[in-house]
């Protein structure tokens, strides 16, 4: 189900001007009529001196209560329904995919290719339990890099270092394994939610780019495989930008060569809240988060679209495709 996590701010904006004006607190954010004088608070008094002529509206998937006059309220409701709470319809012009776990499957060439290289090097059967390892360790590593606390090159090395050395394999070969393991990623190809098709059917409708942090190797394979590649607009590896995401400067790289200059235009979707909706929230970008596993966010981070499956981006890019 797709879900909204802000009001729109056109109809915000609109309502304020038209109707009253805005009073903040620390819980709740209050439309002030229009004329109406602040003077001293008494005892019944709203807080920050707010005319008491206000009542409240709750929206669904609100994480705090948002009050609004009379006019405003009306306003509001009325505008969220003729736009599908979508920020004003077509809104966007532009999406940033990120690649792994969104457009494509990521468990199942991992999968593959560990265990087809376990064949190869001698090691003997990768047990869908030492798989299950690695992509504890793998994640665990990818978050570090995140951070800032290592580079590409100790990331891709030391997962293998580590996991070889835990279920007791010859840890010197990590690095040539891990060369071959990323060949090896580009040999399955698994869509996720028909996102071929998906991507296919939206294009000269956007522009679409690929954001992604994965290597070079390893993700110009899976895109030329896929057909995903020449579907794009372009393609922004973190390895050729410079930066990783969620690193603002990534986005800031992204920004000087794409054709849309409007922030509020661009709308960027991934599964990864650490990485695509953090870093397109910090650049300023509108976020769309792809969580097919209804994970919950604990409050994380700002989300401004979540969806379950990705023939949802329709209602928000585009309200009157179905």
């Amino acid at each position: 189900m797709l879900r909204y996590h802000q009001v729109p701010s056109c109809a915000v904006g609109y309502a304020q001007a038209r109707f009253g004006t805005l009073c903040f607190n620390q819980n709740s954010t209050v439309f002030k009529r229009p004329n109406s004088p602040v003077g001293p608070k008494s005892p019944n008094s709203p807080k920050d001196g707010c005319s008491p002529s206000i009542s409240v509206f709750q929206f669904p998937n609100f994480p705090r209560r948002t009050e609004f006059s009379v006019k405003s309220q009306l306003f509001c409701m009325l505008f969220c329904i003729m736009l599908g709470m979508n920020n004003a319809g077509m809104a966007f012009t532009t999406i940033l995919w990120d690649v792994d776990g969104t457009l494509l499957d990521f468990e199942a060439p991992e999968k593959a290719a560990m265990q087809s290289l376990f064949l190869e090097y001698g090691f003997g059967e990768c047990t869908d339990e030492m798989v299950k390892r690695y992509s504890a360790i793998n994640r665990g590593y990818w978050e570090r890099l995140e951070k800032k606390e290592l580079s590409k090159t100790q990331i891709l090395v030391g997962r293998f270092r580590d996991f070889f050395q835990e279920v007791g394999v010859d840890s010197s070969c990590a690095e040539e394994f891990n060369d071959k393991y990323q060949e090896r990623l580009g040999d399955t190809i698994v869509f996720k939610d028909d996102s071929y098709e998906v991507v296919k059917s939206l294009r000269g409708m956007v522009l679409q780019y690929v954001v992604s942090n994965a290597t070079i190797l390893a993700q110009t394979k899976k895109l030329r495989v896929s057909g995903l590649g020449e579907l794009m607009d372009g393609v922004f590896l973190s390895e050729q930008v410079g930066f990783e995401k969620p690193d603002v400067r990534f986005f800031d790289e992204v920004l000087k060569h794409i054709q849309e200059t409007d922030k509020s235009r661009i709308l960027l979707v991934g599964d990864s809240l650490t990485s695509d909706i953090l870093g397109g929230t910090n650049a300023g970008i509108p976020t769309c988060w792809y969580n097919p596993k209804g994970l919950s966010a604990k409050g994380a981070v700002r989300i401004d679209y979540e969806i379950r499956d990705l023939h949802e981006i329709y209602d928000i890019v585009k309200p009157s495709m179905k």
